[in-house]
């Protein structure tokens, strides 16, 4: 559990160019706050590799994740993670030590 309040921002979305997505927040209390996510590998339908960046007054931050049509990774094909593995190591990250969020609990239509 959280020891302070959480903050919740939502970002206004668009896509400058074909595989980039600008996320800016203007809400308090970081201003300005602008995160780039990047869709680094995208081998198939179900899931694509996005890699992200991000700055506000108090930081420089960044990250990856995988996005996936469905909850688990079960169905992803070899070749996919294979592809994953070797595009992410192109930028210094280990595919292996990234975590798998189970989300099998979400509900269908939030």
């Amino acid at each position: 559990n959280p020891t302070t309040d959480v903050i919740v921002t939502i970002p206004h979305a668009t896509m400058p160019s074909n595989g980039l997505i600008r996320l800016e927040y203007d809400d308090e209390p970081l201003l300005p706050q602008i995160e780039r996510w990047h869709i680094v590998s995208h081998p198939e339908p179900n899931y694509m590799l996005v890699l992200w960046c991000g700055t506000n007054p108090a930081l420089d931050y960044n990250g990856g994740f995988v996005l996936s049509r469905t909850r688990t990774q079960d169905d992803m094909a070899p070749e996919t993670e294979a592809e994953f593995r070797s595009v992410v190591a192109k930028f210094g990250v280990d595919y292996d030590a990234m975590c798998v969020t189970d989300n099998t609990q979400c509900q269908e239509n939030p």
